[in-house]
């Protein structure tokens, strides 16, 4: 049986159409699972933790916890650290607390190296805080884990960072008091601290003397105060004013 010129014709657009289809279903494809995949990059980045920062430590004598005896020289985490109270402790898997008078704290165990909190999941952090209120339209967040400052401006609820610098706080010994304050005062130098900005009992201000750039940004160093580069330390002290409410955790 002949096929005449008309049914030929017919077969060919047929084929066209049906490799238009194909193509337009296989771009489509293409582009629902482009946006599938880029929907689950944003849904694994909100769930990021943020956690203030741990602490290596000892135990100084025997404690009991949840029905088990851990021994006096057992290594733990310290991952809640109280200043004026127990501190929370983790070790094999157990979570209690402890009296900071038992705890030899060794280092800290910042984890800056490993990168810094997105943007995103640094404005998720604090707009999901009750007391990230402010008197001015500046917020200050000082991450202890990654050693930086965050800068926010906005009001509560619609908090939008706007600088990050490096820092350095309190070492083992002299931790950086965490907790809500405000910045108090401010001294263009203070007791050979340059550009200083008072808050939580310390400040905010240039590295005293010759800075050890190794350590700025990834590892506790001070007395309790918050040390940053002149740049940093200048641009705070500029910009952000008194009565803004600041957060160390």
């Amino acid at each position: 049986m002949r096929i005449g010129r008309t049914g030929c014709r017919h077969r060919k657009l047929l084929a066209a159409a049906l490799t238009a289809l194909l193509l337009t279903a296989m771009l489509c494809g293409t582009d629902a699972w482009a946006a599938q995949k880029k929907a689950g990059a944003k849904s694994v980045q909100k769930k990021e933790k943020v956690h203030t920062l741990y602490w290596k430590a000892t135990l100084r004598r025997d404690v009991k916890a949840k029905g088990k005896t851990f021994k006096r020289g057992t290594s733990v985490v310290v991952v809640n650290r109280r200043t004026h109270s127990k501190s929370l402790v983790r070790c094999r898997g157990v979570l209690f607390k402890a009296p900071n008078s038992i705890l030899s704290i060794k280092r800290d165990m910042s984890t800056a190296k490993k990168g810094d909190y997105s943007k995103e999941t640094k404005e998720r952090f604090i707009n999901g805080k009750k007391k990230a209120s402010s008197k001015t339209r500046w917020l200050v967040w000082v991450s202890l884990d990654k050693q930086r400052v965050n800068v926010f401006c906005g009001s509560k609820g619609a908090w939008k960072l706007v600088k990050t610098f490096k820092c350095s706080t309190g070492k083992a010994s002299t931790p950086t008091p965490p907790g809500w304050n405000t910045i108090d005062g401010k001294s263009y130098y203070f007791k050979g601290c340059k550009y200083y900005t008072e808050v939580c009992g310390s400040g905010m201000h240039k590295w005293p003397g010759a800075m050890n750039r190794k350590i700025l940004g990834s590892h506790t160093v001070s007395h309790g105060c918050i040390r940053l580069t002149e740049s940093s330390a200048r641009w705070i002290y500029k910009n952000v004013p008194r009565k803004t409410k600041t957060y160390v955790y």
